[in-house]
């Protein structure tokens, strides 16, 4: 059970269709449920080196948490990436509080052992000099997901699979170099380019 569940008095995914789904017109995002029939649920897969396997089954309360417990598509997450550009779901100030690096108390900036940023909820990186804030997963059922907003530029990617593991990340920078040649790495250049056409 979820702080908003508790305080709203309603389950958690009764509670997210409500008040941000359906109004977002994000018909096919809902709470993941092992028994509810979902149409065009994909099945996910672990690849043991060459090998695909079916994705591990997990409880419930893991399945349905909100670590990892909703299903969506990639239009839904295109209308949940107009609705945080146009701030209708959050304010453009609230938004931008949460692509701030969080810092401890030490006065030192979180981050990964990669060079990666967090804020709240995000992960804050550069791709060849340019801002981009996301937040992407993979999960032993066998999905992996990114969600990629190229500040700099305007551009969201969403990426979303059914097979794990997977470079998530580099097929993201792919698709953004594909829309801004600006990205493409200066010594690959035009030829980066004609490997995606």
């Amino acid at each position: 059970m979820t702080v908003k569940s508790l305080l709203s008095g309603k389950p958690w995914g009764q509670f997210l269709h409500e008040r941000i789904f359906a109004p977002l017109g994000m018909t096919r995002t809902r709470v993941n449920s092992a028994l509810d029939i979902i149409p065009n649920r994909a099945s996910g897969y672990i690849r043991f080196g060459s090998v695909p396997q079916n994705g591990l089954w997990m409880t419930p309360a893991i399945m349905e948490s909100p670590a990892g417990g909703l299903v969506s598509t990639v239009q839904d997450m295109a209308r949940w990436e107009i609705a945080l550009e146009a701030g209708t779901i959050l304010k453009p100030s609230t938004l931008a509080q949460m692509e701030v690096p969080i810092k401890l108390n030490n006065g030192s900036i979180v981050q990964g052992n990669d060079g990666t940023r967090y804020g709240l909820s995000w992960q804050l990186q550069t791709y060849q000099g340019r801002g981009v804030v996301g937040h992407s997963g993979d999960h032993v059922t066998g999905f992996t997901s990114n969600f990629s907003r190229f500040t700099d530029d305007k551009l969201a990617v969403i990426v979303l699979t059914n097979l794990m593991p997977l470079d998530i990340g580099g097929i993201t920078r792919r698709v953004a170099d594909f829309y801004v040649p600006a990205l493409i790495p200066a010594k690959v250049g035009i030829n980066a380019r004609r490997q995606f056409m």
